[in-house]
């Protein structure tokens, strides 16, 4: 389904739904601006991401460099960000 009939179906171009996303995001930022440590709380990424690398999708892998750009080995290379 492309992303188009997605938003369309969960109506999420409501102005309802515009209007609360806009809110959450002004909240984040001040949240951001005035209290960092809970806002990683709310936005970072878990202390135990999981490590992927023994996994396999069904029908075989299609991705191999997919591992690389977890966020599990974004993490131990020091590239991930403290929050999404």
């Amino acid at each position: 389904m492309p992303a188009s009939e997605i938003v369309e179906v969960l109506h999420l171009n409501d102005p309802e739904y515009v209007l609360r996303r806009g809110r959450m995001i002004e909240l984040f930022r001040e949240l951001e601006r005035r209290r960092p440590d809970l806002c990683h709380v709310w936005l970072g990424f878990p202390d135990d991401l999981p490590n992927l690398e023994s996994l396999r999708p069904p029908g075989g892998d299609t991705r191999p460099d997919g591992i690389e750009q977890s966020h599990f080995r974004r993490r131990e290379r020091g590239e991930l960000p403290a929050t999404y």
